[in-house]
């Protein structure tokens, strides 16, 4: 998600150095990251919201334009941070003409996660442009898992020997069998 940034590991900033950046001008896009959810809808998820080997799924990246002008021609571009060949970036790129100033919304990036794939943090690179403001590096990461093993039973049998059973196949009262 973002930088964690420890107190007593900091270095103190060189004296003349501005450690806050200027503001935005009134009038352009400013846009904020505020995180993201997987959505694994049937036929391709199984709707529990987890990212699983195997799906099909929607990574739902919430942004608001914090800026006090509109974004036009939005561009939100979704990457990998490293090489992962259990992952297919099936809809990386997104546009959007008009985004208003002070606008909370949701751009859906869509992945394949192979299913053969083991558990573990996928990092992703959200990178956004826009004609005003900008650009913006965003990071996440999206927690893969790969979903329990579950067994079903298939079949029965019952093995009846002599000479306490007739070898039907079948439990009959008063026989002994074996599993």
């Amino acid at each position: 998600m973002g930088a964690v940034l420890l107190g007593a590991l900091m270095t103190p900033p060189a004296r003349g150095i501005d450690t806050n950046p200027p503001p935005s001008p009134p009038d352009v896009a400013d846009f904020a990251y505020q995180g993201s959810e997987v959505v694994d809808p049937a036929p391709g998820g199984n709707g529990n919201g987890i990212a699983e080997a195997g799906e099909y799924l929607m990574l739902r990246a919430r942004f608001a334009n914090i800026g006090g002008g509109p974004a036009a021609e939005a561009s939100f571009h979704l990457t990998l941070d490293a090489l992962d060949p259990y992952v297919t970036l099936d809809v990386h790129a997104v546009t959007v003409s008009s985004w208003p100033a002070s606008l909370e919304d949701v751009v859906e990036f869509q992945l394949t996660i192979d299913s053969e794939s083991p558990t573990r943090d996928v990092a992703v690179v959200i990178d956004v442009s826009a004609d005003s403001g900008g650009p913006w590096h965003f990071t996440d990461t999206v927690a893969v898992v790969v979903p329990a093993v579950r067994f079903a039973r298939r079949s029965d049998w019952v093995f009846d020997p002599t000479p306490r059973a007739n070898k039907d196949g079948a439990a009959n009262p008063g026989e002994r069998i074996e599993p």
